[in-house]
């Protein structure tokens, strides 16, 4: 989807453009800059209770990691959601690749590697790519974390040259959006890896039940909206700001009077 393959290039993370939230006076923060800001998505700050410094181990190797800043893709900042999930903590390493951290956590969410070398001569296929991809994604989230996924997709970008694959966390019968994105390039180098909700819903359960009777009342919803033909593009389980599990619907609607762009909805899950 549009959507995803967004996040998987960091779209929100690693984002050239940094908007800055005025007045900001958060005993924990600082702000780099002050400026005008429309929502609380895109800021970026500077956190003064993270390590300055970590050492990350990846297949062997020990990488020192420089604190740069924090970004906040969230609509409302840690401090009043339930969880950090939206807020990352970015690291440097001394070649300048990012490696983004669950807020005030140990969590690694995201990498992005700038400086390639090739690793293969010529060109991989799909099965290479996959195979390249959950060797690394085994070493750097672990086999045990990594085992509850469900592989979903792989699509080769022509464009640039690169392979994006998908990874979603199942929670009953339906994906939810911890979603894991890597990008390999053709020559079977790591491009980045994007796993912003990673570990959202390892804690928590839910019957079966409750969800299909959400979409049931989701699929009435939208086949009653404003008269036209709607298709359902994607589904999956989120959370809102207050930790409430939520049913997303992502469509357009089949009408060609209507505008096609991608619209969202969110339905509470009732148990």
């Amino acid at each position: 989807m549009k959507k995803r393959i967004l996040i998987a290039v960091f779209a929100m993370i690693i984002s050239v453009t940094i908007i800055v939230l005025s007045g900001f006076d958060k005993t924990t923060m600082e702000p780099i800059d002050n400026g005008p800001y429309e929502s609380y998505a895109g800021v970026r700050f500077l956190a003064k209770k993270v390590p300055n410094e970590r050492v990350l181990t990846i297949d062997g190797n020990k990488i020192l990691l420089k604190y740069d800043s924090t970004i906040n893709t969230a609509d409302k900042m840690p401090e009043d959601r339930e969880d950090k999930y939206g807020t990352y903590d970015e690291y440097v390493d001394d070649e300048g690749n990012i490696y983004s951290f669950l807020h005030n956590t140990n969590l690694l969410c995201g990498i992005l590697n700038l400086g390639i070398n090739k690793q293969y001569a010529d060109s991989i296929s799909e099965d290479t790519a996959r195979n390249i991809a959950e060797l690394y994604l085994n070493e750097v989230l672990g086999v045990d974390a990594f085992k509850k996924y469900t592989y979903d997709s792989i699509i080769y970008d022509e464009g640039f040259e690169r392979y994006i694959l998908k990874y979603y966390y199942p929670l009953g019968n339906m994906k939810t959006d911890d979603e894991i994105y890597i990008t390999i390039d053709n020559f079977g180098n790591i491009i980045s890896l994007s796993a912003l909700n990673l570990n959202k819903y390892a804690e928590i359960t839910i019957d079966t039940y409750d969800i299909e009777k959400t979409e049931g009342n989701g699929m009435n919803y939208l086949s009653n909206l404003d008269n036209s033909n709607v298709e359902i593009q994607d589904i999956f389980i989120s959370m809102d700001y207050k930790g409430r599990l939520t049913l997303t619907y992502i469509y357009t609607f089949a009408n060609n009077e209507i505008s096609q762009a991608e619209r969202y909805d969110t339905i509470l899950i009732k148990k």
